[in-house]
């Protein structure tokens, strides 16, 4: 049986991904779950800071500098675990 990726796991995933600067549509198939979910974090994450989004032909995500401190103290709590 497979268990359920917690929200902190989540997250860790999409600012790995978001880091080199990635679409909604990349993020959604990298991270392996659906669209709405993705949004969701996505427009939180955004709202906090600690991703970007820069616009150009399809908007683009970005971990910006505060993301990657939070993606360092949840990889550090997930090596912990």
């Amino acid at each position: 049986m497979r268990t359920r990726r917690s929200r902190e796991v989540i997250i860790l995933e999409i600012l790995c991904i978001c880091q080199d600067g990635q679409n909604i549509t990349g993020i959604v198939h990298r991270a392996n779950t659906n669209y709405a979910t993705i949004k969701a974090y996505l427009d939180r994450l955004v709202e906090k800071g600690f991703v970007a989004m820069e616009d150009s032909s399809s908007t683009v995500y970005m971990t910006t500098e505060e993301g990657i401190a939070l993606r360092d103290r949840l990889q550090s709590i997930m090596d912990a675990i």
